[in-house]
């Protein structure tokens, strides 16, 4: 695509390009198999390795090692936007073969990106205790599949390709049940699709509360950091609403038990899944309040005084963001005592950053009168002011416009078009708009649309997905 200014660099090159340019070439790998897969590559490297090539030079590669047609599929996905839906539209069991019936649509959180749409989807379909097989999804008409066994039907099974399923509802109940007997890429998946198809208006969110419900405490780290980055979802999207007090303690009556089998101290041998999710554990516990962690996060800054190596390394960043969010005025003035008397220059930078970062008005607004000061370089300005946006996007927002000049001297001029419209990128509240959009102009435009349209998006989904989560924290 052309870049005509600097602010298109980072629309061409954003999170989306590389997550899904990943997510399309181990769906090709996993559709060709692995040493098909290799064998493609390496030919395309002998083959170009001292000239340029075009996109389509690496699928006839791949083509050419594999004997299948992979132009088409990969055309597909990779020269149009969005997200292919595979629907289960029936499911009958005969003489130990299952038949099903698959449609295919578009997933999408907006209008927009629910515009009709087909692709070639390659999928793997599986029965649970049964047989699997391979297909290929295919323009609008009904796709049958037959598959060996008569157990839950699993679409995309290892969840390889890029598309979501979305089941009847015989179909998701038979998937629930047998939930445990699934492999760990198939339950992660199915979450993780459970989750998005409610956000999407597609399913109630109850589909995805009834599959979290079988994650336990045998669960492998996987799901519960899978559970864990669900339920921090869906406490950003309540937040500054009534229900952010009773989501908060209900994601800390359910997570907290995990933390206290895992340990907040990391053992010997452990696996990186496990040290990953103490992580994700005590970071959102520690936003969400639980009481009990905010002590123990006090009583390892306390140490810092005396000893820097107090806080264990695999918990020293969230331990450090439990007591940065929930920081009082007195806690707020030790972490900068903290921050400034740091020797290493990336640790004193995140120590910056944390002093944004606390839950308590209040509190925020003491950091953010530091921006006027000396006190800080103007990378950790600008730093610590997105950290505040983090927990306050309409106060740091707010901030910014009315400090607007102060803002642009610690911001490069290349980022200044979208730093400012960033602040408000969190943002659950209606006033929120009009202030963003006063702040397009021609090269900051579409950054304004973008975060505008993220905004109408979180809000839409929130009112959907209101009275389950109503039901759910009430139990």
């Amino acid at each position: 695509r052309p870049v005509e200014n600097v602010d298109q660099i980072s629309e061409a090159f954003d999170g989306i390009t590389y997550s899904k340019g990943q997510a399309v070439i181990g769906m090709l790998e996993a559709t060709l198999g692995a040493d098909k897969f290799r064998d493609g590559i390496r030919r395309y490297m002998a083959k170009y390795k001292y000239g340029n090539t075009v996109t389509d030079q690496l699928w006839a590669e791949l083509s050419a090692a594999s004997g299948q047609d992979v132009r088409t599929i990969a055309r597909d996905f990779t020269l149009q936007g969005g997200v292919p839906l595979v629907t289960m539209t029936g499911s009958t069991c005969r003489n130990g073969v299952t038949t099903v019936s698959l449609t295919q649509g578009r997933f999408g959180l907006d209008a927009a990106s629910k515009a009709p749409q087909t692709w070639h989807v390659p999928l793997s379909v599986a029965t649970v205790g049964g047989g699997d097989t391979d297909t290929l999804v295919t323009g609008t008409a009904a796709t049958p599949v037959t598959v060996k066994g008569c157990g839950a039907v699993v679409l995309n099974h290892g969840k390889a390709s890029y598309a979501r399923m979305l089941y009847d509802e015989a179909g998701h109940a038979a998937l629930v049940r047998d939930y445990p007997k699934l492999t760990l890429e198939d339950r992660v998946g199915t979450l993780g699709d459970d989750y998005a198809l409610a956000s999407g208006g597609y399913q109630d969110l109850s589909r995805y509360f009834a599959v979290q419900a079988r994650v336990g405490a045998t669960s492998n780290p996987l799901e519960w950091s899978t559970v864990t980055g669900k339920l921090a979802s869906l406490n950003a999207r309540y937040a500054g609403t009534p229900l952010e007090a009773p989501l908060r303690a209900r994601t800390v009556a359910i997570l907290s038990p995990v933390l206290a089998r895992v340990g907040i101290d990391a053992k010997p041998g452990e696996s990186a899944l496990t040290s990953n999710l103490r992580e994700d554990l005590v970071g959102l516990l520690g936003a969400s309040g639980d009481q009990a962690l905010a002590a123990q996060a006090r009583g390892y800054v306390a140490k810092l005084r005396t000893d820097p190596t107090a806080i264990p390394p695999a918990i020293r960043q969230p331990i450090l963001s439990t007591y940065a969010a929930n920081a009082t005025p007195a806690e707020w003035d030790q972490l900068l005592a903290l921050a400034k008397a740091e020797p290493s220059p990336v640790a004193k930078n995140r120590l910056v950053s944390l002093l944004g970062a606390a839950r308590d008005e209040a509190v925020a607004k003491r950091a953010l009168a530091l921006l006027g000061t000396d006190t800080l370089s103007d990378p950790q300005k600008a730093a610590l002011l997105r950290s505040v946006s983090n927990a306050h996007p309409e106060l740091a927002l707010d901030w910014a416009i009315a400090n607007r000049k102060l803002v642009e001297g610690f911001i490069e001029e290349s980022s200044r078009a979208g730093f400012i419209i960033g602040l408000g990128r969190g943002s659950n509240d209606a006033a929120t708009l009009p202030k963003l959009r006063a702040l397009s102009t021609a090269s900051s435009k579409a950054a304004v649309d973008r975060t505008i349209a993220g905004i109408n998006v979180r809000r839409s989904a929130a009112e959907r997905l209101r009275p389950a989560v109503e039901a759910w924290v009430r139990g």
